[in-house]
Protein backbone atom coordinates (compact mmCIF):
# COMPACT_ATOMS: atom_id res chain seq x y z
CA UNK A 1 0.00 0.00 0.00
CA UNK A 2 0.93 3.75 -0.70
CA UNK A 3 0.17 4.54 2.77
CA UNK A 4 2.83 4.69 5.14
CA UNK A 5 1.59 5.50 8.64
CA UNK A 6 4.19 6.90 11.95
CA UNK A 7 3.56 7.68 15.47
CA UNK A 8 6.80 10.35 14.60
CA UNK A 9 5.51 14.02 13.94
CA UNK A 10 9.34 14.98 12.75
CA UNK A 11 9.10 12.08 10.10
CA UNK A 12 5.07 13.43 9.24
CA UNK A 13 6.52 16.77 9.19
CA UNK A 14 9.65 15.69 7.11
CA UNK A 15 7.63 13.59 4.55
CA UNK A 16 4.12 15.38 4.52
CA UNK A 17 5.36 18.67 5.69
CA UNK A 18 5.75 20.24 1.50
CA UNK A 19 2.59 18.91 0.39
CA UNK A 20 0.43 20.35 3.79
CA UNK A 21 2.04 23.76 3.10
CA UNK A 22 1.59 23.54 -0.47
CA UNK A 23 -1.84 23.84 -0.14
CA UNK A 24 -2.42 25.44 2.91
CA UNK A 25 -6.28 26.17 2.80
CA UNK A 26 -7.04 22.47 2.26
CA UNK A 27 -5.00 21.05 4.63
CA UNK A 28 -5.50 24.29 7.36
CA UNK A 29 -6.52 21.74 10.18
CA UNK A 30 -3.51 19.23 9.82
CA UNK A 31 -1.33 22.33 9.65
CA UNK A 32 -2.40 23.44 12.83
CA UNK A 33 -2.62 20.67 14.97
CA UNK A 34 0.99 19.32 13.79
CA UNK A 35 2.06 22.74 15.01
CA UNK A 36 0.75 22.59 18.20
CA UNK A 37 2.04 19.53 18.65
CA UNK A 38 5.34 20.77 17.76
CA UNK A 39 5.21 23.61 20.17
CA UNK A 40 3.22 21.60 23.29
CA UNK A 41 3.99 18.09 23.03
CA UNK A 42 2.21 15.31 21.80
CA UNK A 43 -0.02 14.61 24.43
CA UNK A 44 -1.35 17.96 23.86
CA UNK A 45 -5.03 16.94 22.63
CA UNK A 46 -5.32 13.82 25.23
CA UNK A 47 -3.24 10.42 26.21
CA UNK A 48 -3.28 8.62 23.08
CA UNK A 49 -0.56 8.42 21.13
CA UNK A 50 -1.12 10.53 17.52
CA UNK A 51 -1.02 9.12 14.37
CA UNK A 52 0.08 10.68 11.28
CA UNK A 53 0.01 9.33 7.77
CA UNK A 54 0.99 10.21 4.22
CA UNK A 55 0.48 8.95 0.71
CA UNK A 56 2.02 8.39 -2.45
CA UNK A 57 0.79 7.42 -5.50
CA UNK A 58 3.81 5.85 -6.10
CA UNK A 59 6.23 4.36 -3.87
CA UNK A 60 8.82 7.32 -4.66
CA UNK A 61 6.40 9.93 -5.91
CA UNK A 62 5.59 13.01 -4.14
CA UNK A 63 3.21 12.96 -1.21
CA UNK A 64 -0.37 13.65 -2.47
CA UNK A 65 -2.38 13.40 0.67
CA UNK A 66 -2.14 13.00 4.59
CA UNK A 67 -4.01 12.31 7.44
CA UNK A 68 -3.73 12.69 11.09
CA UNK A 69 -5.01 11.34 14.96
CA UNK A 70 -4.88 12.92 18.07
CA UNK A 71 -6.76 10.08 20.07
CA UNK A 72 -9.50 10.39 21.71
CA UNK A 73 -10.72 12.77 18.87
CA UNK A 74 -11.84 11.82 15.17
CA UNK A 75 -9.29 10.91 12.18
CA UNK A 76 -8.72 14.59 10.11
CA UNK A 77 -8.05 14.20 6.46
CA UNK A 78 -6.27 16.35 4.35
CA UNK A 79 -6.43 16.92 1.00
CA UNK A 80 -6.18 13.42 -1.04
CA UNK A 81 -7.44 11.81 -3.78
CA UNK A 82 -11.06 9.76 -3.08
CA UNK A 83 -8.85 6.72 -4.18
CA UNK A 84 -6.16 7.13 -1.21
CA UNK A 85 -8.61 7.52 1.18
CA UNK A 86 -10.22 4.43 0.41
CA UNK A 87 -7.61 2.64 0.85
CA UNK A 88 -6.74 4.21 4.06
CA UNK A 89 -9.97 3.17 5.14
CA UNK A 90 -9.14 -0.47 4.18
CA UNK A 91 -6.08 -0.78 5.51
CA UNK A 92 -7.13 0.61 8.82
CA UNK A 93 -10.11 -1.88 9.28
CA UNK A 94 -8.08 -4.36 7.59
CA UNK A 95 -5.15 -4.14 10.46
CA UNK A 96 -7.33 -2.23 13.03
CA UNK A 97 -4.47 0.07 13.81
CA UNK A 98 -6.06 3.25 14.92
CA UNK A 99 -3.40 3.72 17.07
CA UNK A 100 0.31 2.86 17.35
CA UNK A 101 -0.65 1.79 21.22
CA UNK A 102 -4.60 0.43 20.18
CA UNK A 103 -5.39 2.85 22.85
CA UNK A 104 -8.47 3.85 21.52
CA UNK A 105 -11.47 2.92 18.52
CA UNK A 106 -12.04 4.85 15.62
CA UNK A 107 -14.90 6.96 16.26
CA UNK A 108 -15.16 8.77 12.73
CA UNK A 109 -13.39 10.78 10.30
CA UNK A 110 -13.28 14.65 9.43
CA UNK A 111 -12.51 16.31 6.28
CA UNK A 112 -12.77 17.44 2.83
CA UNK A 113 -16.38 16.52 2.21
CA UNK A 114 -15.18 13.74 -1.50
CA UNK A 115 -12.38 12.08 0.92
CA UNK A 116 -14.13 11.86 4.22
CA UNK A 117 -17.11 10.52 2.07
CA UNK A 118 -15.41 7.62 0.29
CA UNK A 119 -13.77 6.98 3.46
CA UNK A 120 -16.57 6.52 5.62
CA UNK A 121 -17.77 4.05 2.68
CA UNK A 122 -14.73 2.22 2.29
CA UNK A 123 -14.95 2.02 5.91
CA UNK A 124 -18.44 0.34 6.08
CA UNK A 125 -17.14 -2.38 3.33
CA UNK A 126 -14.77 -3.44 5.42
CA UNK A 127 -16.01 -3.29 8.82
CA UNK A 128 -19.55 -4.09 8.03
CA UNK A 129 -21.13 -0.61 9.96
CA UNK A 130 -22.96 1.75 8.11
CA UNK A 131 -21.54 5.42 8.50
CA UNK A 132 -23.00 8.74 9.00
CA UNK A 133 -23.14 12.59 7.77
CA UNK A 134 -23.26 14.21 11.48
CA UNK A 135 -22.00 17.82 10.56
CA UNK A 136 -21.53 19.24 7.64
CA UNK A 137 -18.65 22.11 7.53
CA UNK A 138 -17.30 24.63 5.42
CA UNK A 139 -13.96 26.72 5.29
CA UNK A 140 -14.68 30.13 3.75
CA UNK A 141 -11.71 31.89 2.01
CA UNK A 142 -11.19 35.57 2.20
CA UNK A 143 -10.54 37.28 -1.43
CA UNK A 144 -9.14 40.95 -1.14
CA UNK A 145 -10.57 42.51 1.32
CA UNK A 146 -12.08 46.03 0.38
CA UNK A 147 -11.54 48.46 2.81
CA UNK A 148 -13.78 51.88 2.85
CA UNK A 149 -13.83 54.25 0.30
CA UNK A 150 -10.81 56.97 0.17
CA UNK A 151 -11.33 59.33 1.38
CA UNK A 152 -14.64 58.27 3.37
CA UNK A 153 -17.62 60.68 2.89
CA UNK A 154 -18.39 63.32 5.23
CA UNK A 155 -15.95 65.78 7.00
CA UNK A 156 -14.20 65.71 10.27
CA UNK A 157 -14.90 67.81 13.28
CA UNK A 158 -14.23 68.38 17.07
CA UNK A 159 -16.34 66.17 19.15
CA UNK A 160 -18.47 68.20 21.76
CA UNK A 161 -20.96 67.15 24.63
CA UNK A 162 -23.56 66.25 22.40
CA UNK A 163 -21.78 63.20 21.44
CA UNK A 164 -21.36 62.00 24.74
CA UNK A 165 -23.68 58.96 24.11
CA UNK A 166 -22.13 57.89 21.17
Amino acid sequence: MPWTISSSLDDFRARAGGFLAAHPAANTMLLTITDRLAARGPHYYGDGVPVFGWWRAEPDGPVTGAFLRTPPFALRLGLMPESAAAELAAELAGARVEAPDGSAALTGAAGGAAATLAFGAAWDAATGTASTVRTNERLYRLGEPAGPPRPPSGRSRLAGAADREL
